[in-house]
């Protein structure tokens, strides 16, 4: 009899480590963004109409990026 093989992929610390990273990166990006956006003179309609076109792009490509994984 084989002995099964512990993966940390698909177990749950793989997952919850996926989900911190994931959302840390979203946080780092949205605050940098917004700080860049300002810097750069735009207005706050502007600002607000790129963060939530980033949002919405993610949204639209995570799962066309997991169809072809």
């Amino acid at each position: 009899m084989e002995k099964s093989k512990r993966t940390f992929r698909g177990s749950y610390p793989a997952y919850a480590l996926t989900y911190f990273f994931f959302y840390w990166s979203l946080g780092v990006f949205t605050s940098v963004l917004s700080m860049y956006l300002t810097g750069i003179g735009k207005s706050k309609a502007e600002m607000s109409f790129i963060m939530s076109a980033s949002s919405l792009f993610g949204v639209v490509l995570i799962p066309i990026v997991g169809v072809y994984q």
